[in-house]
């Protein structure tokens, strides 16, 4: 399972129960390494992490560097509060920064999550939270990256609780969830 919202959150279900790991921190996948270069810090002090890119926190921050970096005309220039949303909603109309933004964002959540399916070989990912929007985006290169199978038999699912970064799934066996309360990404 992956939340996107304010952060990134994992959760692993492996055989109808919550794997936890030695000091229950298993499924932290927001503070996993994804740009050795990175030279501004992520929230817990740390820099290179996931979050810093795929959190709303990250899409607003990498939207507000492309900004300054390009003179590239954008309806993003006269957003007063530019936050994940408004990007996602210039993306959807075909703000070209804001697809670019779109695209990064997606790629590297879609690396990160064929590395995890390179350790992990997981069934399924169920994918929800504010930034859902990037499901489609992330799927598409995740299967294309992941090589612990054929790319057709990893699913990418979405929550029932589109906009909630904490879903209640653990409380339920992942296969049953899955079965009958989520549906496939669109496009897939």
């Amino acid at each position: 399972m992956v939340t996107l919202g304010t952060g990134v959150g994992g959760g692993i279900i492996s055989e109808g129960k919550i794997v936890a790991g030695a000091f229950g921190a298993s499924g932290e996948i927001g503070h996993m390494l994804v740009n050795k270069d990175e030279t501004q810090l992520c929230g817990c002090g740390k820099k290179s992490h996931l979050e810093q890119y795929a959190s709303a926190t990250g899409i607003a921050r990498k939207a507000k560097e492309l900004l300054a970096e390009s003179s590239e005309e954008s309806s993003l220039r006269g957003v007063d509060q530019l936050d994940a949303k408004a990007v996602f909603d210039a993306a959807k109309e075909g703000d070209k920064l804001a697809l670019e933004i779109v695209d990064f964002v997606g790629e590297t959540l879609g690396t990160a999550l064929a590395s995890i399916s390179c350790v992990f070989d997981p069934e399924v990912y169920v994918i929800g939270g504010g930034s859902l929007r990037l499901a489609k985006s992330c799927s598409t290169l995740c299967k294309s990256t992941s090589l612990t199978r054929p790319s057709t038999l990893l699913e990418v699912l979405n929550s029932p609780w589109l906009n909630w970064a904490t879903m209640p799934v653990c409380t339920v066996p992942l296969r049953w969830f899955c079965n009958f309360e989520c549906k496939k990404a669109p496009g897939f």
